[in-house]
This record gives C-alpha cells, sequence and structure tokens, in this order.
C-alpha cells in the first residue's frame, strides 16, 4: 500500500491578508472562502486568527483576559453584596456609648451591660444621661 504526500501548500502573505479581508470586512463564512479558493479551514481560522491577535484595535479578548474579565466582575460583585450588607444598619447597635438598649418582655440580654427590661414593646434605643456630679454636700459642681 502506497500513500500518496500531499506537498504542503505555501502561501504568501498577500493571499493570507486577503483572504482574512474576505472573512472579516467582506463578511464572507470562512466555509465560503475555503470553497472559493480552495484553501484548508483549519488554515484560515489560523490565519483569522493570528491576524486578530497582531490587531491593535481588536476588540476580542484573549481567553487569559476573558478568565480575568470573569473573575474581576465575580469579585466586583461580591464587594457590592459585602458593601450593601454593611451599609444596613445591624440591629440593636447603639449610636454611641450613651445609648443604652430597653427590650421587651422583660428579659436582658445577657452581652449587652446597658440593657434596661420593658414590657410589651420593641426594642427602643434612648438615650443615657449619667446624673450631674455634686459635691458631698449635694450641690452640682459647674
Amino acid at each position: 500500500m502506497s500513500m500518496k504526500t500531499k506537498k504542503k501548500r505555501r502561501y504568501t502573505d498577500a493571499f493570507k491578508r486577503d483572504a482574512v479581508k474576505l472573512v472579516k470586512a467582506e463578511g464572507m463564512s470562512v466555509a465560503a472562502v475555503v470553497r472559493d479558493l480552495g484553501i484548508n479551514a483549519n488554515s484560515l481560522y489560523k490565519w483569522v486568527s493570528d491576524a486578530a491577535a497582531a490587531d491593535p484595535d481588536n476588540e476580542e479578548v484573549s481567553a487569559n483576559e476573558r478568565e480575568e474579565l470573569l473573575r474581576l466582575r465575580k469579585e466586583n460583585r461580591v464587594l457590592r453584596e459585602e458593601r450593601e450588607i454593611l451599609k444596613k444598619p445591624r440591629r440593636f447597635s447603639r449610636r454611641n456609648r450613651s445609648e443604652m438598649s430597653i427590650h421587651p418582655g422583660g428579659k436582658r440580654p445577657s452581652h449587652d451591660s446597658n440593657s434596661v427590661p420593658r414590657a410589651r414593646c420593641s426594642a427602643v434605643n434612648v438615650l443615657f444621661v449619667p446624673p450631674q456630679a455634686t459635691d458631698r454636700f449635694g450641690h452640682s459642681e459647674r
């Protein structure tokens, strides 16, 4: 059995540019260009790919850039979610150290030493005003 070996055809750079131009600028399909010019489809795909990589004005992104873009979009989405969570007010948080929390049902949370029990109402923050300093005779010091 003898196999015929195909001689590898060499194409000029001008021929390659013209074939790529037919696909890109003229809008012809790769199959139509291959059929018209009698070239291998894989060769034309490679020429188109090489031309796109060499073009500085190319808007297509490489596989690495696409992966990085997806990663950055995901990271951006996560950061936006975290920011939205941090924007929401915390439940039962005091705005400053002078506030006290009043909790319903007489239950006092063990984690907060400034909590005061209150019956049949929702939790409310109130401003705690410390007593005025007095001397040993009961007179206020100003």
